[in-house]
């Protein structure tokens, strides 16, 4: 699960810390490897639903 928030974090062009302060916020955890399975699964549901939103974002401004 770790190699996919990398690959998300690499895809949204953002870093380690992004995903580290989202299991602060999200879980009140200190780093993600205190993160449980279901934790580590919630941090790739937001991070994909993050990358799918300024997709949407990049491709409107594109048409405009």
């Amino acid at each position: 699960m770790v190699d996919k928030i990398e690959a998300l974090l690499t895809d949204g062009a953002k870093p380690w810390e992004y995903a580290e302060s989202m299991a602060k916020h999200m879980y009140k955890v200190d780093a993600l490897t205190f993160c449980t399975p279901r934790q580590l699964r919630g941090i790739i549901t937001a991070l994909t639903k993050h990358n799918q939103k300024m997709a949407k974002l990049t491709e409107v401004q594109a048409d405009a």
